[in-house]
C-alpha cells in the first residue's frame, strides 16, 4: 500500500483528538515571540493549532490530504491563522522566509531526512529557529520500516547544512500519546538549530 494511502486511512480513523500539542514543542516554544512558522508533516494540526492560538501565523504541510482537510476545517472553525497545504516535505519551498520551521515525528529514510532538514533550513530567515522532535532507537518495528529512519540526535545534527548553528541536541525516554487511549514510551530526540 502506498504511504499516502496508508496515512490517509489512518487519519480517517483517528484524528489525534485528545492528544494535544507535543509536550517538548510546548516546553521549547511556550515563551517564544510569535511570528511566521512552517510545519513539515503537520498531520491533523495539533501543533499548528496550538501555535496559532498563541499568535503564530502557521503554514502547515503534509502529504496526507485527509489530514490537511481536517486541519483546514479546524483552523477555519476557530478563525485561526493557519494555511494548510498538501505537499512533499522533502522538496517544499515557498517565497516566505520563516521565523520557525519545525517537524515532529517525521521519520524518513536517511537521504529524505537530509533533504527535509536542508529544505527546512532554506525556508528560515537569518536568526530563525529549526526544531526537530522525534524518536530514536525504536524497537519492534514492522518489517517495511527501516530502523535508520529513527536517527539519533548526533546523526540528525550531521545532516544540518553549514549555515545552521546547532543550539541543542537532546535524547531522553519519554511518553508519547498516539491517541487519546494509547501512549508509548520510547527514546525521544530533540534537535534545535538557528540559521546564521
Amino acid at each position: 500500500m502506498p504511504m499516502r494511502q496508508m496515512w490517509n486511512q489512518m487519519y480517517e480513523k483517528d484524528k489525534g483528538e485528545g492528544c494535544g500539542a507535543d509536550a517538548w514543542l510546548v516546553d521549547t516554544l511556550a515563551d517564544a515571540t510569535p511570528g511566521h512558522a512552517l510545519e513539515f508533516g503537520a498531520g491533523t494540526g495539533l501543533n499548528a493549532l496550538w501555535l496559532a492560538r498563541r499568535g503564530w501565523r502557521v503554514t502547515a504541510i503534509d502529504f496526507a490530504d485527509v489530514a490537511v482537510a481536517y486541519l483546514v476545517a479546524q483552523a477555519e472553525a476557530a478563525a485561526l491563522p493557519v494555511t494548510a497545504k498538501v505537499a512533499d516535505i522533502t522538496a517544499y519551498q515557498d517565497a516566505r522566509a520563516y521565523d520557525l520551521v519545525y517537524m515532529c515525528y517525521i521519520h524518513l529514510e536517511a537521504e529524505d531526512q537530509r533533504k527535509m532538514l536542508r529544505s527546512s533550513a532554506r525556508q528560515l530567515k537569518r536568526g530563525g529557529r529549526m526544531l526537530y522532535i522525534g524518536l530514536t532507537g525504536v524497537t519492534n518495528l514492522p518489517d517495511h520500516v527501516d530502523p535508520a529512519s529513527f536517527a539519533s540526535a548526533r546523526t540528525l545534527a550531521a545532516y544540518l547544512p553549514a549555515d545552521m548553528r546547532l543550539v541543542r541536541q537532546h535524547e531522553a525516554r519519554r511518553r508519547v500519546p498516539l491517541s487519546a487511549d494509547e501512549v508509548i514510551e520510547e527514546q525521544g530526540v530533540l534537535l534545535e538549530a538557528v540559521k546564521l
